[in-house]
């Protein structure tokens, strides 16, 4: 299970963290005009966490094609966001 940690308005971390590209093939990038990313984690559907990286960049190539979640750590909370792998 997947958690996540909220000490801002989800609404306003969903509004201002944005995934791109997706669907992506290798390198995925977290945009956040507001907060600092800190980190990111990737998960499977079933929870399993997959690959993690510092800072607002993960390398996703080595995954399978398919759908994964990305947590997205920031300096006021955590948001969770589904993308597609190529």
């Amino acid at each position: 299970m997947v958690k996540v940690n909220v000490s801002v308005g989800l609404e306003d971390l969903e509004e201002h963290i944005s995934i791109y590209p997706n669907p992506v093939k290798g390198m995925m990038h977290v945009n956040s005009n507001k907060y600092r990313v800190n980190t990111v984690q990737v998960f499977a559907l079933n929870g399993q966490e997959l690959l993690s990286a510092e800072g607002s960049e993960v390398n996703v190539e080595s995954l399978q094609a398919g759908i994964y979640f990305i947590k997205v750590n920031t300096n006021q909370g955590a948001i969770v966001k589904r993308f597609s792998k190529l």
